[in-house]
């Protein structure tokens, strides 16, 4: 219960709002293909996107806040969007123009790691898991910071590349599929005109500078 009390007073700072005495409190999941839906005291409806990793698509976040305004009758006042990442991403600009807040995995560890949470847990198996399995993402990210590049492993990639990105202020990393397997690269600093572009990649190990031309015709002439 009072988890519970503490994310919601999360989403409702975050939103900008004081968190009101909850009277009743409705919670249902996959209403309009929405991960969870969180009607509080039947007056504002909480939608909450879910992802572990993976990113929005399909529109499906304007999709989820028309639903509610359209079939569930919800003003867009009485509305609060949530988008909880437990993986990591590399943008969020896409998810805060659909109005939606992003909160965190290491927000989600503030509540679960506090001190009233350690008798949940304790009465909660599942609850011990969940927490004690973010932990070990968020050990597992943060790991760039305490051993050598040559053993890092994929989420250290993921942290090296989230800390990287805010300390230069550009760029954007990913997944990138090839035959191999792929890796996780890191792109930035572009430059270049409407023929061909020039940018700086990261491809793990490997740091590479790449040239994109868009008529494969010119690519030698370039």
């Amino acid at each position: 219960h009072g988890i519970g009390k503490a994310l919601l007073e999360l989403i409702y700072t975050r939103a900008g709002m004081k968190a009101p005495e909850t009277v009743s409190l409705a919670v249902e999941k996959q209403q309009g293909h929405i991960d969870i839906l969180c009607v509080v005291n039947k007056e504002t409806a909480i939608v909450i996107e879910d992802k572990a990793g993976t990113k929005q698509h399909s529109g499906q976040l304007d999709k989820y806040r028309v639903h509610v305004t359209t079939e569930l009758g919800y003003a867009p006042n009485n509305m609060i969007l949530v988008y909880i990442q437990t993986g990591d991403q590399s943008d969020y600009g896409p998810v805060i123009k659909s109005g939606y807040m992003c909160i965190s995995r290491v927000e989600l560890l503030d509540i679960l790691e506090s001190e009233p949470a350690q008798t949940a847990k304790d009465q909660s198996d599942v609850l011990r898991d969940f927490s004690a399995h973010l932990r070990r993402i968020e050990d597992g990210v943060q790991s760039y910071r305490t051993i050598p590049p040559a053993q890092w492993p994929w989420d250290a990639w993921k942290g090296f590349y989230s800390s990287l990105q805010n300390e230069i202020g550009d760029g954007h990393w990913d997944y990138v599929a090839n035959p191999s397997g792929g890796f996780l690269g890191y792109w930035w600093h572009f430059g270049g005109d409407d023929d061909f572009n020039v940018y700086l990649q990261l491809e793990q190990e490997k740091l590479c500078f790449k040239i994109w031309v868009k008529d494969a015709a010119r690519r030698g002439e370039l």
